[in-house]
């Protein structure tokens, strides 16, 4: 699927604005928790000029989309029992009105962290 048909599904489905462009997409895991663990949902992140967005699982039922100036805080983790791909981002989510974490995985974690350095405003990250 090129990239145009990708932002126009991402526009409808409301994870990215109107005018924001698809600048890296790659396959990826997000971890999502349920209860007490962690289930693994494989898809595709998509880096806009704007945001960090994911859409996996089943005909892209697991989606998610956070604007780098809502993330507070990203960081290194594992994911399964002892994983080194993971990296947990913290942000305040509006709807809910409280901060939030999501943990993905991809490979090539040192290229996100130093992306996502570029693009998050003020990281807290030490």
């Amino acid at each position: 699927m090129e990239n145009a048909e990708i932002e126009k599904n991402l526009i409808e489905n409301e994870l990215i604005k109107e005018g924001d462009h698809i600048v890296h997409k790659e396959a990826g895991d997000y971890w999502e928790k349920l209860l007490c663990f962690y289930t693994q949902v494989r898809g595709y992140y998509y880096c806009t000029q704007d945001c960090l967005v994911f859409v996996g699982g089943f005909a892209g039922s697991t989606n998610w989309s956070v604007r780098y100036s809502d993330i507070k805080k990203f960081e290194k983790c594992t994911v399964g029992p002892f994983i080194p791909t993971g990296i947990r981002i913290t942000f305040y989510d509006e709807k809910k009105g409280k901060d939030r974490k999501y943990k993905m995985s991809v490979l090539g974690r040192s290229k996100w962290l130093e992306f996502l350095g570029k693009k998050v405003p003020k990281n807290q990250e030490d």
